[in-house]
């Protein structure tokens, strides 16, 4: 299905709120992909029911007048804008708490995590507990002020019920939450003000009875290592006509030594590098997007993604990386 929706978009046939999305997102429409859908389109939809008014972005999409499309388009783009500000502080404080906590307890976090502060956006918090649980591998309830309480979004690592722990919560402390719902993965809740703490405390012992101790960073499984020669154009391009990727069908990952060349920070959010395999070969481009502190070592292990770099009309292989390992 995602795939014939894809093909239509190609040949130029999509609704003229898509349209917009893909012109002010700066992608081409000729060449749109699974990602773009859920790096480029998405997150400017779902920007307007974060921050503002959710029937901004429905307006696009139905819209039939492509002027009225684009107007609609540039708006959610400028809130996505806001949203990513946001987010980056926040994900900035989180992370800082995080640590906070890190050293107070003598490197070892509790087996779930809870974060909140007075100035953050009701809307961001599930981005926020979303990059917490990426960076440190258990879940996550991230909460935010609203009208008097305290309102939350959970994200959950694989093999606990983020739901069921909820009920949990409920069970040996009735009243603590004011009320929530979800899913195995995601979950929505209130509290009042005066909550947070034993939400806290009881929700790092559900965590811990149900998970058991849990590594500092999360553990990572790939599909192994490539060779040198493997890591090309053509091998980026198979891999892409593979998908969509997606929940049950995750984009496959490999992980191998390389020799750092270079690296710099581009826009104070990502890390751009230059590698090469250990096992020889041309230079490649890598992206770590999200990481703003460069590695400090010559050589790395990296888990990486092989995909297709079309920048300027110019297609050659790049690497994404999603974390750093230990040489083997």
């Amino acid at each position: 299905l995602v795939q014939a929706g894809l093909e239509r978009m190609r040949r130029g046939r999509a609704r003229p709120g898509l349209q917009a999305l893909l012109d002010v997102a700066g992608r081409d429409y000729r060449q749109v992909a699974a990602a773009d859908l859920g790096f480029a389109l998405a997150p400017r939809l779902n920007a307007a029911g974060r921050l503002e008014d959710m029937t901004v972005g429905i307006r696009c999409l139905l819209s039939e007048s492509p002027a009225e499309a684009r107007l609609l388009a540039e708006q959610l783009d400028a809130l996505n804008a806001e949203r990513r500000a946001l987010q980056a502080e926040m994900e900035e404080a989180a992370e800082a708490a995080v640590q906070g906590k890190l050293n107070q307890l003598g490197g070892a976090l509790p087996a779930g995590l809870v974060v909140a502060e007075d100035d953050w956006h009701a809307g961001v918090v599930g981005l926020v507990a979303s990059r917490l649980v990426e960076r440190f591998g258990r879940p996550v309830l991230a909460l935010a002020p609203v009208d008097g309480q305290w309102r939350g979004s959970g994200r959950s690592v694989p093999g606990f019920h983020l739901r069921d722990a909820l009920v949990e919560v409920d069970r040996r402390a009735p009243g603590l939450l004011a009320r929530f719902g979800g899913h195995a993965m995601a979950a929505g809740f209130s509290t009042d003000s005066d909550q947070r703490q034993p939400l806290a405390e009881i929700f790092a012992e559900v965590c811990q009875q149900q998970l058991g101790p849990q590594p500092e960073t999360p553990l990572l499984e790939t599909d192994g290592s490539l060779q040198p020669d493997q890591i090309d154009l053509s091998l980026a391009q198979e891999l892409a006509a593979a998908g969509p990727f997606g929940q049950g069908f995750p984009e496959p990952l490999f992980d191998d030594d390389f020799e750092l060349l270079d690296q710099r920070i581009i826009k104070g959010r990502h890390l751009l590098l230059k590698v090469r395999h250990e096992g020889g070969g041309a230079p490649l481009t890598a992206w770590w997007f999200k990481r703003a502190e460069p590695l400090p070592q010559s050589s790395v292990r990296l888990a990486y993604q092989l995909q297709v770099d079309d920048y300027q009309g110019l297609y050659r292989p790049k690497l994404v990386i999603r974390a750093e390992g230990q040489r083997g």
